[in-house]
């Protein structure tokens, strides 16, 4: 783990410089959050103030009697150089300006922001900023953003150029079940870039998939980047979600962060090439990262990317075919063998082709073996790399429960391979459901579509890993 990276998400003490008691302002939210949940020293900075919400205030960072390890600066970009002055005098190790200003507002901010950068350089302090949202590790409780609260611990960290992106995904991503371990946004990058963050992640114990949103890449980074991603991808999935596809998107690239998008396709091209994925929307990125974040580990058997899909609704099985051949998976007729085993578990008005359709009908001990005994013939025969298991409806409740219970219990279990859920029915209702089976591993998708994206990215992971570990033992 890079050591100088650690002292940001995981500090033993906080200096807020720009601390406010106002809930309005960003000091006041940032030092509102922080002071939420971290257990770590706190130390906020304010010539104005003694005290805050029971915290004894500093005039200066230069008055803290404590070593500090993060300082927070949230003033007003003319004090900027001189707070990272001071900072740099109490021996601070990393420093999160949240300040903006500087570069993406034109050359005078491009120079101030060197001339701040610079100073951290020359004292050994990293930086992220400025003009970053901050960051957020969940390991040791630290919220040091201007945003909304933790409300969930998970395994995905996030790395975002922009601040509201940042924002609105941790925000996204916990209400759809999905926690965090770091979230990380860079704002104009002056110091600490992706590719340093990256390999951060990599070692980082409590991260397991790495979710990315980037803008651009200044001349020279690239390689870094790319040969970061290399390193990791046998290790944690990495899923990129890579804005400035258009000419208009680009050049709001270049007045949002100050950063040049260059070509998109170069950029998909080359960033695929090293095994990651690159998606084109937020909903693709939360799927992607959803399943990813569950099963990355698990394997296929072949380059075959045959997939099985089992389901009791006709319509939604081949709703879930046509999306998974657009997206270049095979949906392969069953040998006949394995039809004619199905055909004698399945009602005869049933298909027992693929998509299989173990139908509707049949009460819920019917249905907890046309699921759990089907999936057993398809796992048996080993016919396919990868399952998408289909639930139609809510109700009867006993029925839906008993496929719920075929899958947890009969499914499975007994797989290694990818496997994902697509459950169409309103939320409210089988949320409690959906729950049971994700304890599992197993991601729940609300549509047939997303489903098959999830399950796109295990399989398309599984057989990069491979690929990325072949390439590391000839290397050696």
């Amino acid at each position: 783990m890079q050591s100088d990276l650690k002292y940001f998400f995981y500090p033993s003490s906080v200096a807020i410089i720009g601390a406010s008691e106002d809930p309005l302002k960003i000091g006041g939210l940032v030092f509102r959050n922080v002071i939420s949940g971290y257990k770590g020293k706190v130390f906020p900075i304010n010539p104005k103030h003694n005290m805050l919400n029971g915290y004894k205030v500093y005039r200066s960072i230069l008055d803290v009697p404590d070593e500090v390890d993060l300082a927070i600066v949230v003033i007003p970009a003319a004090g900027v150089l001189s707070a990272i002055e001071e900072a740099c005098k109490k021996k601070v190790k990393a420093s999160i300006i949240i300040t903006s200003g500087f570069a993406e507002t034109g050359e005078q901010g491009r120079k101030l922001q060197e001339q701040v950068i610079a100073r951290a350089k020359s004292c050994g302090m990293r930086v992220i900023g400025p003009n970053s949202f901050g960051i957020v590790s969940t390991a040791v409780d630290l919220n040091a953003t201007f945003g909304v609260g933790i409300r969930r611990k998970g395994s995905t960290a996030f790395i975002s150029q922009s601040g509201a992106i940042a924002d609105g995904t941790f925000d996204w991503f916990q209400d759809e079940g999905i926690g965090f371990s770091i979230l990380v946004n860079l704002g104009n990058r002056g110091d600490v870039n992706e590719a340093e963050i990256i390999g951060f992640l990599k070692e980082d114990e409590t991260t397991n998939t790495i979710g990315i949103y980037l803008e651009g890449l200044p001349n020279g980074l690239g390689r870094e980047f790319l040969k970061a991603v290399e390193e990791t991808i046998s290790e944690k999935p990495i899923v990129v979600l890579k804005s400035g596809r258009s000419s208009s998107g680009a050049r709001g690239a270049m007045s949002h962060t100050g950063s040049l998008a260059g070509s998109y396709n170069i950029y998909k091209t080359a960033i695929q090439q090293h095994h990651a994925f690159v998606v084109e929307s937020m909903q693709d990125l939360i799927d992607y990262i959803r399943a990813l974040s569950m099963q990355k580990n698990r394997t296929t058997n072949s380059e075959i990317r045959g997939i099985g899909i089992l389901s009791n609704s006709g319509g939604l099985g081949i709703l879930a075919a046509d999306e998974a051949e657009k997206v270049g998976f095979n949906v392969p007729m069953l040998p006949q063998n394995v039809i004619d085993e199905i055909r004698k578990i399945i009602p005869p008005y049933g298909a027992p082709y693929n998509p299989i359709d173990v139908t509707a009908q049949g009460t819920p001990k019917q249905q907890y073996e046309f699921y759990s005994k089907t999936f057993k013939v398809l796992e048996e025969h080993n016919v396919v790399d990868g399952y998408v298991v289909i639930i139609e409806g809510s109700f009867p409740r006993e029925t839906v429960e008993a496929i719920t219970d075929a899958i947890i219990n009969e499914i499975v279990p007994i797989t290694k391979k990818p496997i994902v859920v697509n459950w169409y029915a309103a939320k409210s209702i089988i949320e409690d459901l959906a729950k049971k089976i994700e304890n599992e591993k197993v991601p729940v998708y609300p549509t047939p579509e997303r489903a098959i994206h999830g399950l796109q990215a295990l399989i398309n992971y599984s057989l990069a890993r491979k690929k990325a570990q072949i390439k590391a033992l000839i290397s050696q």
